[in-house]
């Protein structure tokens, strides 16, 4: 069996985060871990939900236009026992993508004081040590991507506020 797959020029997000020249806005690194919470989304939303085994920053790719990949994934089915979910692995994987994007917002260049607090709360709640207190993927995804939305509406408010041409601001 062969995979082909998209190159990701950037490597993995552990090589990434690692590398000195890299200077991630908090505006990549909440898009990438937007991409990453939906991509356990998807995986723990199927009809029997599926647990990422290895869930790291080793096995998240990252592309050349900083889109978010997947990899090292060979998803293990979760345990039925009676009806019940055993959410072990599903909270096992919460906890792993708490370490992530706690490693992508501390290595991010913090252009917002706003949108970090929310999510720092967010990252200590997935970390619980008790996993049925962990926040379930979904409400993960529901916070990082409002976290998303609001630093993009700053961003583009403060964008709109600019001065339309360099010109105007010597003009004026």
């Amino acid at each position: 069996v062969a995979l082909v797959l998209e190159w990701c020029e950037h490597g993995s997000l552990n090589q990434l985060l690692q590398e000195k020249h890299h200077c991630l806005t908090l505006l990549q690194c909440l898009q990438m871990a937007s991409e990453l919470a939906h991509s356990v989304y998807y995986l723990h939303s199927q009809d029997t939900p599926l647990a990422h085994p290895d869930l790291t920053s080793s096995n998240v790719y990252i592309t050349i236009d900083f889109h978010v990949k997947l990899g090292g994934c060979f998803p293990k089915n979760v345990n039925h026992t009676n009806g019940y979910n055993n959410d072990a692995s599903l909270e096992g994987n919460i906890l792993s993508l708490a370490i992530i994007l706690n490693q992508l917002l501390s290595r991010s260049s913090n252009d917002s004081n706003i949108t970090l607090p929310s999510l720092n709360e967010l990252v200590i709640s997935m970390k619980n040590s008790d996993p049925d207190l962990r926040p379930r993927i979904n409400d993960v995804v529901r916070r990082v991507d409002g976290a998303l939305k609001k630093l993009q509406s700053e961003t583009f408010a403060a964008v709109d506020n600019m001065p339309s041409s360099i010109f105007e601001t010597f003009w004026s």
